[in-house]
């Protein structure tokens, strides 16, 4: 009995999360390189969710974007995916938007990029988070077979930024260098004679 029942709850767990997929956010690097002190990169803010069709909409969003301890790279601020419209001037928000029209989505949709400048070597963490209480933090969503509402927006990412250096040219190096005591060794053999 108790087997029964076991087998009989993991397979309604499968079930329900395989039917209820809600979405989820996700921040993914944009540059592919080294990030070195000056440098400008751009960090993606993607929605995300398994089993997507093309009648699942996004109505608005909105986050906050913080830096864990600060003094590697600065937050520039940010470009909307054209669909959506700025919403910032109505939030205490860093970060929203909503769509004037119906906006479908699918795997890995950008919702914004996000503009950073590199200001120091080191290693810091990105954080956005929006809670699902308000107007326009978190998400407001409809999937296409009528579950929807609200979820909050909560992700982080690494970022690393190396030294910037100019690298020697061997060759050049070695070559003035030979040069320079292939010339002293013809001076001082002309003074011998």
């Amino acid at each position: 009995m108790k087997r029964m029942f076991l087998v009989v709850s993991i397979f309604l767990t499968c079930f329900a999360t395989s039917v209820m997929a809600i979405p989820t956010s996700t921040l993914e690097l944009i540059q592919t390189e080294s990030i070195y002190v000056d440098d400008f990169f751009e960090v993606g803010v993607l929605i995300d969710e398994n089993n997507l069709n093309s009648d699942d909409l996004i109505y608005s969003f909105g986050f906050d974007v913080s830096l864990q301890n600060g003094g590697v790279f600065s937050y520039l601020g940010f470009d909307l995916n054209p669909v959506f419209q700025d919403d910032t001037l109505f939030t205490e928000l860093d970060v929203a938007g909503s769509a004037e029209d119906d906006v479908f989505y699918s795997d890995n949709y950008l919702l914004a990029t996000l503009k950073f400048q590199a200001i120091s070597v080191g290693t810091d963490i990105l954080n956005i988070f929006g809670d699902e209480f308000g107007m326009f933090s978190g998400m407001f969503f409809d999937l296409e077979h009528g579950q929807g509402g609200q979820i909050g927006i909560d992700s982080s990412l690494s970022v690393t930024v190396a030294e910037n250096f100019i690298p020697v040219p061997e060759p050049a190096t070695i070559f003035l260098l030979g040069s320079g005591l292939l010339g002293l060794t013809g001076y001082r053999r002309k003074f011998r004679k």
